[in-house]
């Protein structure tokens, strides 16, 4: 069943070459990559891909999920708009029905555009933060943390998102370019993916606790 903690990482990916880093969870459970297989071939079919990989891990007391989201792509000449259009969508695209909506922010950082949402699903904290990157070669790096549950080790996964990084340089960028293929929609088609895994993660808890 731990699969269903997983479903959340289909919004992610990178390149061999490049892989994000994050700390803080030396106390945690990492899910076996092999039971999110599955999920991540699933965003390998999201137009534009380049690549996609992802872990995920569990508190100890099964109350918090920690999603590790590692995603690349490319579309046209990227540029500072597309990435806040991206941005945009993954935003959209995790409001689905019984979702509230909490907050949402996006910023640049030199060339790194550095993103958070918050939502509430099912009475549950979903907390985002999202970092993207242009590399030399113009493909888009999204380095993601998701953190869902309560209490204690939802804030340590909130202070984990701190050190989240997208393991490339990033390289200078234009205001805009060429956006190729549209990139709000894209956004949107992983941030409904993104909402969903967290639905499947909800549902786990609830059959668990009937036990």
């Amino acid at each position: 069943m731990r699969i269903l903690w997983a479903l959340a990482i289909v919004c992610s990916a990178a390149t061999a070459q490049a892989q994000a880093r994050v700390e803080g969870f030396d106390d945690w459970e990492l899910v076996d990559g092999e039971l999110i297989q599955p999920q991540l071939d699933n965003v390998r079919a999201v137009p534009g891909t380049v690549d996609v990989s992802g872990r995920a891990w569990i508190s100890p007391n099964a109350e918090a999920q920690a999603t590790l989201i590692d995603w690349a792509f490319q579309h046209g000449t990227p540029g500072r708009k597309l990435l806040l259009e991206t941005e945009r969508g993954a935003v959209s695209g995790q409001r689905g029905e019984g979702t509230e909506h909490v907050s949402d922010n996006a910023h640049f950082e030199g060339d790194m555009l550095v993103a958070q949402s918050t939502d509430k699903i099912e009475g549950q904290l979903v907390h985002a933060e999202r970092r993207y990157v242009v590399d030399a070669s113009g493909v888009v790096h999204v380095a993601m943390l998701v953190c869902t549950g309560q209490g204690e080790w939802l804030s340590s996964c909130e202070a984990a998102q701190q050190t989240l990084s997208p393991g490339v340089d990033a390289v200078a960028i234009p205001d805009d370019a060429d956006r190729g293929l549209t990139p709000y929609q894209l956004g949107r088609i992983t941030g409904m993916i993104c909402g969903a895994g967290v639905l499947a993660w909800l549902v786990w808890r609830f059959a668990r606790s009937q036990r």
